[in-house]
């Protein structure tokens, strides 16, 4: 997957609601090359770089489960609730 197509549509949904597997309603807002998830419940929850996505693109596609990036990235459930959102997912 394209880093820049996919990042381009990380940015066309910003605000828009997602959900983690565990069902948590999440919305996030773009900051330079970061996303700032927030989750309905007013958790605090670390940016993700737009540099995390691309190596978890290079190094982890296909992303099946959590538990893939689970140790590696900060905020992984949030990594990987959009990059499997069909909005977002290019195969």
């Amino acid at each position: 997957m394209d880093v820049n197509t996919v990042w381009s549509n990380i940015v066309s949904t910003a605000g828009e609601k997602f959900y983690t597997q565990r069902n948590i309603e999440f919305v996030y807002t773009i900051h330079c090359d970061k996303i700032q998830p927030t989750p309905i419940n007013g958790s605090k929850i670390d940016s993700i770089s737009k540099e995390t996505i691309s190596i978890v693109l290079k190094d982890y596609s296909p992303l099946r489960t959590v538990s893939q990036i689970n140790q590696k990235f900060r905020a992984p459930s949030y990594i990987f609730a959009i990059l499997n959102d069909p909005r977002i997912k290019i195969e």
